[in-house]
């Protein structure tokens, strides 16, 4: 949970926006959606995706939070990585990293040539292995 401090003397308390997109996509995942419940998931994702996108661009507004920026950067690689997410963005054409803003100069350039940068690389050659198998598959049934 985070704190929202709408105006002095008052706050509200929100989940965090990237701890919510992920568990929109454990949902997809493990929760076995029909078509329709899919597809409204899918938007709800994208949706998350673009909102995560802005909470960390408000983070890292303020230096003080760029530590907590980095680590949920952290976490939303490490879950881009996993099998089961992978396997999702393909099926459903997700592109979790643009949840991340690493153009943002307060991320600074160890992060953005560095862990960003390597994830990045990795992700992308996983998905593009299971895209090639997909085709293939797709090739071999016609």
């Amino acid at each position: 949970m985070d704190t929202v401090i709408l105006r002095e003397g008052f706050e509200i308390k929100i989940i965090n926006p990237a701890l919510c997109l992920i568990s929109r996509l454990n949902n997809l995942y493990s929760l076995g959606y029909g078509k329709y419940k899919k597809e409204r998931e899918v938007i709800r994702i994208i949706i998350a995706i673009n909102i995560t996108k802005n909470y960390f661009n408000d983070l890292l507004e303020h230096p003080c939070q760029r530590r907590k920026a980095l680590n949920i950067a952290s976490l939303i690689l490490d879950t881009a990585n996993k099998h089961w997410c992978l396997n999702l963005c393909v099926r459903y054409t997700l592109d979790l990293l643009r949840a991340i803003p690493a153009q943002n100069p307060n991320f600074g350039e160890r992060f953005k040539n560095g862990h960003y940068l390597a994830m990045k690389e990795k992700i992308n050659s996983r998905k593009d292995s299971k895209y090639k198998k997909i085709q293939k598959a797709n090739t071999k049934s016609i």
